[in-house]
């Protein structure tokens, strides 16, 4: 589904988006990333 293809749980583990999404800020490959545990919990 669209869905699963934008916010599947792997993709959030590898800090990623699908190729030709993006919901992020232009630039914001210059910023150092989150935590992992932001993005999976604890």
């Amino acid at each position: 589904s669209p869905k699963a293809y934008t916010q599947g749980w792997a993709l959030r583990v590898a800090q990623a988006h699908p190729m030709g999404f993006s919901e992020m800020q232009f630039g914001y490959w210059s910023r150092p990333p989150s935590a992992r545990v932001d993005f999976i919990g604890n």
